[in-house]
């Protein structure tokens, strides 16, 4: 047998094996994480110090100017926000669900990832997760001065090639019948996004049936739900949302806030194609602003960044009525400052760009980082603050407001209202 090298200095060498580094620090993480559970939540997703409904009385000068200043343009009821998820755990089970994984003490890092959100949504009982989320949701937009109307969405689960759900595979499920029965419940404030897994074998019957109950928009997150945007057999359901005026709101870029992606791949923009040529008004959510995909329009398809595939099809004039982008997420500290200063230098695509929160992960408090903001010149330093002091009472208040201060580096240029209402994209 072998012998190990030694020194003389080294001493007899110890029967037990040592655990790597790597190992080491893996395993403190993880006890880390498991420790964090019961109280990282809140530090790190909601961190509020008051209720939305006291913002109005509680904001400091500063901070009350700003919102003054967001909402003088507006007219009560014109703000649209095309990006607002419904949660159904805790509920009737009809409604939806969430994967019993994201909730696994054996899963550590999904069930911190869970805690997070819960406590940005203001959960404090996992069994009323679905009457709190509402509530507080509702209470946020309400609180606001002069409150809009936000696109609910569905959630469809994973469906295989033969039409089959796969629940196993599925990171949560929000059915289109909730979100339909809030949005006659609260036609105020909701519009109903539907979700239909392009593999469903009802797929053209549902779409049809929820059309006609006025869902508006349909949502997918084809990295998740795990199909290709641009395989042929979706042509019949381009035609049918076409012919609907139901409008594609679909996940660009690389998707990193959930559990459960089955293909980045998916989330190219170049794979929307077929939907734009088939007539379907297409926005793409989060300006596909990370990570990278094949470009699809070169033979040898290189790695190219998202957000630069977007802007080619941006630029290209035979989808100028029909291809549009969403500013959800554009925020966040890991897209940061690239996707706002690619945006916010083309005022000339600025009718092109429509807002959506992606609520609740303005409510996470370790996503958004003012002081980069600051550092990136894409809001002043005098500003940081106050919004600070809103986020405290509104987060989904601190979105919008922050979004009408963001500024082309060395400039005063910033979105205008109208990319707040929406541009008549979806009409009374």
């Amino acid at each position: 047998m072998h012998k190990p090298k030694k020194s003389d200095a080294d001493g007899p060498r110890p029967s037990v094996r040592y655990a790597s580094r790597r190992t080491v620090v893996r395993a403190s993480l993880l006890l880390g994480m498991v420790s964090c559970l019961a109280g990282c939540g809140d530090w790190l997703g909601g961190h509020f110090v008051g209720a939305p409904e006291d913002a109005a009385f509680l904001l400091s000068t500063s901070a009350q100017e700003l919102v003054d200043a967001a909402y003088s343009d507006v007219e009560p009821g014109e703000l649209l926000d095309f990006h607002t998820h419904a949660l159904t755990h805790g509920g009737d089970i009809q409604n939806g669900w969430l994967s019993p994984q994201m909730l696994d003490w054996r899963r550590p890092l999904e069930r911190l990832r869970t805690a997070v959100y819960f406590s940005a949504a203001g959960i404090s009982d996992r069994q009323r997760a679905q009457a709190q989320y509402l509530s507080r949701l509702m209470r946020l937009i309400r609180s606001q001065p002069k409150p809009g109307r936000h696109v609910l969405l569905a959630f469809d689960q994973v469906h295989d090639e033969a039409g089959n759900p796969q629940p196993q595979l599925s990171p949560f499920y929000v059915s289109n019948d909730y979100v339909l029965a809030l949005a006659r419940r609260y036609p105020d404030v909701f519009i109903a996004g539907m979700s239909v897994h392009p593999y469903r074998r009802d797929v053209l019957s549902e779409i049809t049936r929820l059309a006609d109950a006025g869902a508006r928009v349909m949502k997918w997150l084809p990295n998740v739900q795990n199909f290709d945007p641009a395989a042929p057999q979706l042509s019949p359901i381009y035609e049918l949302m076409a012919a609907r005026d139901i409008v594609l709101l679909s996940h660009g870029g690389k998707e990193l806030a959930m559990d459960g992606v089955a293909n980045q791949e998916w989330g190219n923009p170049l794979r929307l194609r077929p939907a734009l040529a088939a007539g379907v008004k297409v926005i793409v959510a989060h300006a596909a602003g990370l990570g990278e995909s094949a470009d699809l329009d070169q033979e040898i398809r290189p790695p190219v960044a998202n957000f630069q595939l977007l802007m080619r099809m941006l630029r290209e004039q035979r989808y100028a009525d029909h291809l549009f982008v969403d500013i959800s997420a554009t925020t966040q500290f890991n897209r940061v400052p690239d996707t706002l200063n690619g945006l916010l230098q083309r005022p000339d695509l600025f009718h092109r760009v429509v807002n959506g929160s992606d609520y609740p992960l303005p409510a996470v408090n370790m996503a958004v980082h003012l002081n980069r903001l600051v550092a990136a010149d894409l809001i002043a330093e005098s500003d940081a603050q106050p919004l600070r002091e809103i986020y405290g009472f509104n987060p989904l208040m601190f979105d919008y407001v922050l979004k009408r201060r963001l500024q082309l580096p060395g400039t005063r240029l910033r979105f205008p209202s109208a990319v707040f209402t929406g541009h008549g994209l979806l009409p009374p």
